[in-house]
């Protein structure tokens, strides 16, 4: 089972994972030549990333794409494996998360180079180039199969194989409420207020002082870095407050 970092948002849900873990062997899959397992090597991911632009789906659904890789999503292989992050609004799934119904990923791909060979008796697979087509976020139980299953895209119709796989919901986070955020807004914008004036304050006692003393300005500059610093973090809380009214 994988982990999945989950974060809930007001009108969004954050998802971290991965969706393969590349030099592992999987479960045991199967297909009509009866059972297997099969192992991705690595540096199979960052090939196929660079032969296309690849969706994210809900639940294999072509009609129901929730993401791409390059603006919504990020794809990419990292030591461990084919990672990604995905920012979704859309409703749909937005509720699913929310009602704790999100169960795995998945990913459709097509075999371009692999090998076989005899592991106790049990093949073993090694992908060693593939062409991916899509990866999914299912709020279904995951069928861990090895099937070859139709897939259909704007323009193609390809056959796909399919690698479902459950997750463990690593972590959930509510987002603040709206008026607990606006509450916080204001004592910042205040606290921001009484800031400012001691800077000023400071300033105007240094102005009469024939020979300020070096560190009284240090400490001036440190407090103006520090006020930029939460000011512009001010900002950014004002910002998203508007933009999700």
């Amino acid at each position: 089972m994988k982990l999945m970092n989950l974060q809930l948002r007001d009108n969004s849900v954050h998802l971290e994972g991965y969706i393969n873990v590349t030099n592992r062997d999987s479960k045991e899959l199967y297909n009509k030549d009866g059972k297997f397992i099969e192992q991705i090597k690595e540096g199979v991911w960052t090939r196929a990333l660079r032969k296309r632009n690849i969706p994210m789906l809900f639940n294999h659904d072509w009609s129901k794409q929730i993401g791409m890789n390059g603006d919504n999503v990020q794809l990419y292989e990292d030591a461990v494996g084919l990672k990604f992050i995905a920012d979704i609004d859309n409703p749909e799934v937005v509720e699913k998360a929310k009602a704790g119904k999100l169960q795995g990923c998945s990913f459709g791909f097509r075999a371009l180079k692999e090998k076989v060979e005899k592991v106790n008796g049990i093949c073993k697979r090694i992908v060693e180039d593939l062409e991916l087509f899509e990866v999914s976020i299912l709020d279904k139980a995951p069928a861990y199969s090895g099937c070859v299953v139709e897939a259909r895209s704007e323009d193609t119709e390809i056959e796909l194989e399919l690698r479902e796989f459950d997750v463990e919901i690593e972590e959930t986070i509510e987002q603040v409420p709206e008026e607990v955020m606006e509450q916080e807004l204001e004592e910042k914008e205040v606290e921001l207020e009484v800031q400012e004036q001691e800077i000023q304050t400071q300033e105007e006692v240094i102005e009469e002082t024939t020979e300020p003393a070096q560190e009284v300005e240090q400490e001036i500059q440190e407090e103006k870095v520090d006020y930029a610093v939460e000011t512009q973090e001010f900002y950014k809380m004002w910002l998203y407050l508007q933009k999700n009214k």
